[in-house]
């Protein structure tokens, strides 16, 4: 019962961080502030489905939230997911929360998984750091599995790529303005005529 408990709180968490605004996360560009740029925030979800392959061959489903920040140089990408996997050959079933993080355009991804599989009569869980590269919705990723039985209870793998592609289905677009051309339309247009005169 605790176990069953324990995969809705990992459910239950993952809807209120896709929840979360990712503005603690993204810093404005110096290059930004030219020419008087606007801040634009792009902020894209929806499913996924994938493969894993290591030792085993394994089917992945799931959701995917990404933000990120345009700008000029070094743009950030954040996401979170939430997925689940199944090996039809062994009955194991996996939940996965994860996160990752890209740092520019043609830079690699990081990031770490928690993790839960089971073959309905053991539990295993654990962590799972990846490292990955990202192209379009397409993302590739290599990792390892630690987790807290011995990976000869079940078969799940351990050493692992997986290939995923996201389908967009909700894309929300956010321009904000600078604070010099904010004070600049609130004036209003006699009040900028005032100073000139």
């Amino acid at each position: 019962m605790s176990k069953i408990l324990f995969i809705v709180s990992l459910f239950c968490c993952s809807n209120i961080c896709t929840q979360f605004e990712t503005k603690v996360f993204i810093q404005q560009s110096p290059c930004d502030n030219l020419f008087n740029i606007s801040k634009v925030n792009v902020t894209k979800s929806g499913p996924y489905f994938g493969i894993q392959r290591g030792k085993f061959a394994i089917i992945e489903i799931g959701g995917e939230k990404q933000w990120k920040r345009v700008t000029w140089r070094k743009p950030k990408t954040h996401a979170l997911r939430f997925g689940a996997n199944y090996n039809f050959k062994y009955n194991v079933i996996g939940y996965d929360i994860g996160y990752w993080l890209k740092l520019g355009r043609l830079d690699l991804t990081y990031g770490c998984n928690l993790v839960c599989r089971t073959d309905f009569d053991v539990y295993s869980f654990g962590i799972s750091p990846t490292i990955g590269y990202k192209f379009q919705q397409f993302h590739l990723q290599t990792g390892y599995h630690f987790l807290n039985r011995p990976i000869d209870t079940f078969e799940t793998n351990s050493l692992f790529i997986s290939l995923r592609y996201v389908f967009i289905n909700e894309r929300k677009w956010n321009v904000s303005k600078n604070q010099k051309s904010r004070k600049k339309n609130d004036e209003g247009f006699f009040e900028r005529m005032k100073k000139k005169l």
